[in-house]
């Protein structure tokens, strides 16, 4: 005995199968992916060569890329320690030195090595 107001409506409840209730979507596109790949196997591997060749030329760039980019800051740090380093006393501070002081300071070595060469020409 069913209420009046539930008379008029359809019955709404899905009658399947247990064979229908066990289908599943996921297992019926795999199957059709692995049955499309087994016909057209051929391009399937070349297709799978070249992604697996580009992701190697990826890789293999990436780690090029970062040597370089590593052995240029390398380099540009030597220049900047180098640049940054104060350098021999510059050519104006040398210029203001006396003559006789410089010439006082080069006497000694003048002498000993004129005298190693007056020995050595007079020894043969």
């Amino acid at each position: 005995m069913r209420p009046q107001a539930l008379e008029g409506t359809p019955n709404t409840v899905d009658h399947q199968t247990k064979v229908e209730l066990k289908q599943d979507n996921f297992v019926t596109t795999t199957g059709n992916g692995l049955e499309w790949a087994s016909e057209n196997r051929r391009s399937v591997i070349v297709s799978g060569a070249l992604l697996l060749g580009v992701i190697v030329l990826l890789i293999l760039g990436a780690v090029v890329y970062n040597k370089r980019v590593e052995s240029a800051s390398e380099a540009f740090g030597r220049a900047m320690s180098a640049y940054q380093t104060p350098s021999r006393t510059p050519r104006s501070l040398r210029l203001r030195e006396s003559r006789p002081s410089r010439a006082r300071s080069s006497a000694p070595r003048r002498l000993t090595l004129r005298s190693s060469l007056w020995l050595t020409s007079t020894a043969c």
